[in-house]
């Protein structure tokens, strides 16, 4: 608070109602008042920045679990997705093993034929030689 008179009507005129000591009483209670709630202002925003930082760093740690759970995610599919494909090939194969062994039709090309003994050999040219001499 200054001390030249002029200047505390000045800046608090509209405070201050009566004249005197009672006008500087007003203004002390008016000024403990002020600075009581500007502490305790100072306090709350303390307290608020600290739980913006506070959020903000469960909020990079949230994300950065997000973006890790994604990756593990689509690995786990890309990788179900391969052995889904393994696993048709695998029943693909053992359908074809058992339609050859089971005589269900002629021999496809492709696997050793599924224990079959090889077809017989053709005839020579000219037919089967007759047991005559000429």
């Amino acid at each position: 608070m200054s001390n030249n008179k002029e200047e505390d009507d000045l800046l608090y005129g509209d405070i201050v109602t009566s004249q005197g000591e009672d006008g500087r009483e007003s203004l002390r209670v008016t000024r403990d008042r002020l600075e009581k709630s500007e502490r305790h202002h100072a306090e709350r925003i303390e307290q608020l920045e600290a739980k913006v930082k506070q959020l903000e760093t469960e909020n990079e740690r949230i994300t950065k679990e997000n973006r890790i759970l994604m990756q593990n995610i689509s690995s786990l599919y890309d990788t179900a997705k391969l052995e889904l494909k393994r696993k048709d090939a695998m029943l693909h194969e053992e359908r074809m093993k058992s339609f050859n062994v089971g005589g269900g039709g002629t021999q496809r090309g492709g696997g050793g034929g599924g224990g079959k003994n090889p077809p017989p050999p053709k005839p020579p040219p000219g037919g089967p030689p007759s047991g005559k001499k000429k």
